[in-house]
């Protein structure tokens, strides 16, 4: 009878290429997103568990994978502060600021000329 020695790509069955494979298509989708910085460092971790018996003829292996994706992008913007006694308030338009009205009817038009 032949005995294989372990080695990354059978360890665990072969586990290791398909957390990997599987972390990389992640890594692509995140890449390729735009909401994202697009430079930022991603990383795939394998972490490989050994965990011998107490007599030391058999050892039980896990092994997983860890992945960092870059962040979404942060998104700003402005909110308009009003106080009125001491009681604030938040709207997301100028309160201060007047509006055109560029829908107007034709009519509406023809009335102010």
């Amino acid at each position: 009878m032949d005995y294989e020695e372990v080695r990354i790509e059978t360890i665990n069955n072969g586990a290791a290429k398909e957390l990997f494979e599987e972390e990389f298509k992640k890594v692509l989708a995140n890449i390729n997103d735009i909401s994202v910085e697009s430079d930022a460092v991603r990383s795939i971790t394998l972490v490989f568990t050994i965990k011998p018996s107490k007599d030391r003829m058999a050892a039980v292996t896990t092994v997983e994978a860890r992945t960092k994706l870059a962040s979404v992008l942060p998104h700003g913007s402005s909110i308009f502060l009003s106080f009125n006694k001491n009681v604030a308030k938040a709207f997301v338009n100028n309160i201060k600021q007047t509006t055109m009205n560029f829908e107007a009817s034709q009519e509406e038009k023809q009335e102010v000329v």
